[in-house]
């Protein structure tokens, strides 16, 4: 089997969050260089690496502000016609993102957050009503993993609260 699992965003805040998955030889990984001194060039030559066949599965958080995958308010990024791109300054860093383009493509995507201060970005992304980046990111064959503290803001019919 050669499917890959990509690893979006900063490798040390999400490497270790699927490690246990990458553990299994039939599956590789080919984390961004996101340390490169030109940010531009690697990330053209990172997405040559991806080629054209969907990624299986990526693996997203949520910022309080709604940010999701490097993709800033505001940040034209999201509107990118490549697959990987660099954003501008967002919390002191220009940063290499994969765009909604091959987010979406992708065969799923898994969604973990947490906390109280990701609630009100939870439900604009799920409620709507917001302009967010993550809005961005396609519902179908979306998985989101979250605490109660994240889903506070949703309506009950739309949660499970048991447990």
């Amino acid at each position: 089997m050669s499917r890959a699992i990509r690893i979006v965003g900063v490798p040390m805040r999400r490497k270790s969050l699927v490690a246990a998955a990458l553990m299994n030889r039939a599956m590789r990984s080919r984390l961004m260089p996101v340390t490169a001194r030109s940010l531009s060039r690697a990330s053209a030559a990172y997405a040559a690496t991806l080629g054209s066949t969907p990624l299986d599965v990526v693996h997203l958080g949520v910022g309080d502000d709604g940010h999701t995958a490097s993709w800033p308010p505001g940040d034209p990024v999201v509107d990118s016609a490549d697959d990987v791109a660099v954003c501008g300054v967002f919390n002191g860093r220009v940063r290499m993102t994969l765009t909604p383009r091959i987010v979406n493509r992708a065969r799923a995507r898994l969604v973990l957050v947490s906390g109280a201060n990701k609630a009100h970005a939870i439900a604009g992304w799920l409620v709507g009503g917001e302009k967010l980046p993550v809005a961005r990111v396609r519902r179908t064959n979306t998985t989101l993993i979250a605490d109660r503290a994240a889903t506070a803001e949703l309506p009950d019919g739309l949660v499970d609260r048991r447990q």
